[in-house]
C-alpha cells in the first residue's frame, strides 16, 4: 500500500505492506526484504531533470536504512511509457530489450 503527497515541489510516496522477498530496486540479486520493510520514494524535479531518493527500511535485514539515489535527463522526443504497477511486471528486467 503506498501513500503519496507533496512537499514543495517534492513528491514523497511512502509504500509498506510488502511481501518479503528479493529486493530489486537496485537489480542486483541477493538483498532480501522482509514484511515489515517500509519504503520512501522522493521524486524530486529539477528542470530537465528527476532526481529519485529512494530508502529503504527494514528492521530485519538491514541495521540501517539503505538509501539509493537515482538522477533521469529528460531526453528530446523522450516518451514515458504507462506502467499498471502490477506485482508480476515489478521487476529489473523489465528495464532490459533484448537485441534482436
Amino acid at each position: 500500500r503506498s501513500v503519496g503527497q507533496y512537499e514543495g515541489e517534492t513528491l514523497v510516496v511512502e509504500t509498506v505492506g510488502q511481501a518479503a522477498g528479493v529486493l530489486d530496486t537496485l537489480g542486483v540479486p541477493g538483498l532480501y526484504q522482509s514484511d515489515q520493510m517500509r519504503t520512501i520514494e522522493r521524486f524530486i524535479p529539477g528542470g530537465d531533470r528527476m532526481q529519485i531518493i529512494v530508502t529503504h527500511y527494514d528492521p530485519v535485514y538491514f541495521e540501517q536504512p539503505l538509501t539509493v539515489t537515482f538522477s533521469y535527463l529528460r531526453l528530446p522526443n523522450g516518451k514515458i511509457e504507462s506502467w499498471d504497477c502490477k506485482p508480476e511486471e515489478a521487476t529489473f528486467e523489465r528495464f532490459i530489450r533484448e537485441e534482436k
